[in-house]
């Protein structure tokens, strides 16, 4: 990657263990502020209870013959949340999770239009929208 010319930042929980990598150039880090983690794991479940969801309904829907309705996720809009969420942590410099939370609200960039319809209960329930 440094060969490469490519800035990464890297998300960290501040737990001890994690060891700061000062020596790469091309690595920022970036810590998230104490007690954050488990906030952010609820968002992580939203995404999966949802996707489990659709996958399960998929296969019944294959195993009935009918077409699945869950189309792939668009490249371009994990690419946009994520640029999203850098221009995020270069201006505010991670000022508090619940920040991080409104920014980094993965079911924007992760989740296809049609399933988040489908499933606002779900995302507002785990996400707070």
């Amino acid at each position: 990657m440094k060969a490469a010319g490519r800035q990464i930042v890297l998300v960290l929980d501040n737990h001890s263990s994690h060891v700061a990598l000062e020596e790469l150039s091309n690595i920022k880090i970036v810590y998230l502020p104490p007690n954050m983690t488990s906030k952010l794991q609820l968002t992580d479940e939203s995404i999966i209870a949802i996707v489990t969801t659709e996958s399960e309904e998929s296969e019944e829907d294959e195993q009935e013959g009918l077409e699945t309705v869950m189309e792939p996720t668009q490249i371009k809009d994990a690419i946009a949340g994520g640029k999203a969420f850098l221009s995020y942590l270069e201006q505010n410099q991670v000022a508090s999770g619940e920040e991080i939370l409104t920014v980094m609200n993965l079911t924007d960039c992760l989740v296809d239009e049609e399933i988040k319809k489908r499933r606002q209960a779900k995302i507002t329930e785990f996400c707070g929208r």
